[in-house]
């Protein structure tokens, strides 16, 4: 018996990232891309209009506050399968935490994408490998210093040489909020300024997902 299309929502501000996708994608022929989109509102206006199985959403590029985006669509349609899609892992825990099915990193697309379709569409949680590890090293450093998975994301930005209102836009948070998170940061690990908990980020957590 043939199996049903799967239709997917690729939701990415870069061309070259998206037909980077939809070349992963064209190698099964039941993934059917309805839409390709750029931007958060017309993210939102296609998932109005049309009836669909998965949004590929990149985590970064789309010019709002896609966690709470996360949020919401985790609580309205339930049945609709999310995957995280970025170079960076850093929100890897929070997407999962706000109602996501998958995360991928883009140098694991050729690879794992279309795995983590399948997988999500059934149910289940597909993390790619580097996101996988990053999780995993996550859980052992909040068990180890009590860091929470939003401290951890603002401590992997920090290191990657982001300011405040870097980490406040690629985070969906106001600066206050981020620096409230670099206090409690400093509490924690005993460091007294940013070049500190970058140098910290590294030797404890930062070669582990090498």
């Amino acid at each position: 018996m043939q199996r049903a299309d799967i239709k997917i929502v690729i939701a990415d501000d870069h061309p070259i990232v998206r037909r980077g996708v939809m070349a992963a994608l064209a190698q099964d022929p039941q993934m059917i891309v309805a839409a390709v989109v750029g931007n958060m509102h017309d993210l939102a206006r296609t998932l109005d209009r049309e009836s669909v199985n998965v949004v590929i959403l990149d985590v970064k590029g789309m010019g709002g506050p896609v966690l709470s985006l996360v949020e919401r669509l985790a609580r309205e349609q339930p049945r609709l399968a999310i995957i995280g899609f970025s170079s960076s892992v850093a929100l890897a825990p929070e997407f999962l935490r706000a109602g996501a099915r998958g995360y991928v990193a883009k140098e694991d697309v050729d690879e794992h994408l279309v795995v983590a379709i399948h997988t999500t569409h059934c149910g289940g949680l597909f993390l790619s490998p580097v996101a996988d590890e990053y999780v995993a090293c996550c859980g052992l450093t909040v068990d180890q210093f009590k860091l929470t998975p939003s401290e951890l994301s603002v401590l992997k930005l920090n290191a990657e040489g982001c300011d405040t209102a870097e980490i406040a836009t690629q985070l969906g948070l106001s600066e206050k909020t981020v620096r409230n998170y670099f206090r409690e940061c400093y509490r924690k690990t005993g460091c007294t300024n940013r070049t500190q908990l970058a140098t910290w980020y590294e030797e404890v957590l930062g070669h582990r997902q090498r």
